[in-house]
């Protein structure tokens, strides 16, 4: 492209477009390192502009300002290269180019490696490489789509990484040392700045993800063994369950995030709505009118931010988690009835479709709280007061994270308090995963009028505790035992493990 052409880009506001090209005419070329490093600035200036725009955290004057200085430092970088540069532009071979063609970008963002195992998909695919690049070889197709797909999944990955462990803030130098480094291990399979695009992604991530673990989907057992007498009928028998990745909360949620919450949107809880919350009172659990999110165990003003959100209904979890969402630029998880949406809006059970914020499955509970153990505790066969708060030990909650974790990081799985999960309670649902052979990402949906809550609370004996335990109660219940702790599935390609279960 001209010098010409680039200024008429500019001149029309097209500033994204004229930075591509001339990140393209001066990728690789020594001589205008400094030149490409300030392009690559400037072009995270706009991602991050673009990010605030969506997010309505930019107004409208700083906005055109930030705009102008871009706009001023692009025509000032294409006066300074000379006339040699504009008359020997960087050329690439067709299998270059293809690399990194939207055509091929577009194709592995909605078929990952689909192609592998479809033969009539690469051959189509091809025949459209062909139009565009002329003949290629089907192996070096291969090659690059392999090495396209490859390079798409662990990018995102790398830079995560790199937004983690700057936390959240970097320099111009060690952004160009990361780019290095990914360009060094894949090559240019994308642009710079779509590069700094993902990395501006992770950015947004980071401080809503920070205290998240990821969880390797795996296989576990779910359930009570036979043998387990302590165990009630409906948590067996136990049955072989295969789970996708996701993230669970370090920590039940705390009563400093559910504020945030209440002071921007101004919801009303259930607590709020149905004439107060239950407590313990006298020897028994009893309804108390003002007693909601504010208040601690036994119904006074909770003070301390770092405890745990109680008096909480499974109504309550799920629109907290559409809140997040929200701030997120995410499209809700649930619909106004709680149903599950996937991204188009539509009801779904699937719970490989719904990406976002949303409440735990017990299935994905069940194999995160166990961390890969088998016995009833993940501490072993019993569990102390050392190791949890739960048979009124204290008479009340403790702050989260006040004991130790578990082997993949997760606080208070047992006791504190009672954590709403996805799955409506079922006392067939075992029986009928069972019959099935393995099941995959299992969720209760049945008809019922109870949802599934799971750990027990810092006034329930230990047996209730158990990693197989399944409590149940109704999604407008809330009382001074019952919080949540939220699960996480990003967007393909939008996120990655930065503390990672092992």
């Amino acid at each position: 492209m001209t010098k010409e052409a680039i200024q008429n880009l500019i001149a029309k506001g097209e500033l994204k477009k004229a930075i591509e090209h001339l990140l393209g005419l001066t990728k690789n070329n020594s001589d205008h390192a400094d030149t490409h490093n300030a392009l690559l600035l400037n072009s995270s200036r706009l991602i991050e502009l673009e990010n605030r725009r969506n997010q309505g955290t930019i107004d409208l004057g700083n906005e055109l300002l930030t705009k102008n200085q871009v706009t001023g430092a692009i025509l000032g970088l294409v006066n300074q290269l000379d006339a040699d540069f504009w008359a020997a532009p960087a050329t690439h071979s067709p299998l270059e180019e293809l690399r990194t063609a939207p055509l091929l970008l577009d194709f592995v963002k909605k078929h990952g490696d689909a192609y592998e195992h479809d033969h009539a998909l690469f051959t189509e695919f091809g025949e459209a490489v062909k139009k565009t690049f002329g003949s290629v070889k089907e192996r070096d197709l291969l090659r690059i789509l392999g090495e396209v797909y490859t390079a798409y999944q662990e990018i995102p990955h790398l830079a995560g990484a790199f937004v983690a462990s700057n936390q959240g803030k970097w320099t111009t130098s060690q952004w160009v040392d990361f780019k290095e480094e990914v360009f060094e291990k894949y090559g240019e399979v994308m642009s710079a700045q779509d590069l700094a695009r993902v990395v501006e992604e992770k950015k947004k991530w980071y401080p809503f993800l920070n205290d998240f673990i990821y969880i390797k989907g795996g296989q576990f057992m779910m359930g009570a063994p036979e043998s387990d007498s302590l165990a009630s009928s409906h948590e067996k028998p136990q049955h072989e369950v295969q789970l996708s990745d996701f993230y669970l909360d370090k920590y039940a949620l705390t009563l400093a995030q559910f504020a945030e919450f209440i002071a921007e949107t101004g919801y009303q809880t259930d607590a709020d709505k149905r004439e107060g919350s239950y407590i313990w009172n006298d020897g028994s659990y009893k309804k108390q009118a003002g007693v909601n999110w504010r208040c601690d165990a036994q119904g006074s003003p909770q003070t301390d931010g770092q405890q745990p959100v109680i008096h909480i209904s499974w109504n309550d979890a799920i629109h907290f988690c559409n809140y997040w969402n929200k701030n997120l630029g995410l499209k809700p998880s649930y619909d106004a009835k709680g149903n599950l949406l996937n991204t188009e809006g539509q009801i779904t059970t699937d719970l490989r479709q719904v990406y976002g914020f949303r409440l735990p499955s017990e299935a994905e509970w069940e194999y995160a709280c166990r961390a890969g153990t088998s016995t009833p505790y993940y501490t072993g066969e019993t569990l102390s007061h050392d190791q949890a708060n739960f048979d009124n030990h204290w008479g009340h909650t403790q702050p989260v994270g006040r004991y130790a974790p578990n082997p993949w990081g997760l606080y208070d799985m047992y006791g504190n308090v009672w954590e709403w999960c996805q799955d409506v309670f079922a006392t067939d649902f075992y029986a009928k995963c069972k019959n099935q052979g393995r099941i995959f990402n299992p969720l209760s949906t049945q008809n019922g009028d109870s949802q599934v809550i799971r750990g027990g609370s810092w006034s329930n004996f230990a047996q209730r505790c158990r990693s197989s335990h399944q409590g149940k109660d109704r999604p407008t219940f809330r009382g001074s035992r019952y919080g949540f702790r939220v699960a996480f599935v990003p967007p393909p390609g939008s996120w990655t493990a930065h503390s990672t279960s092992p």
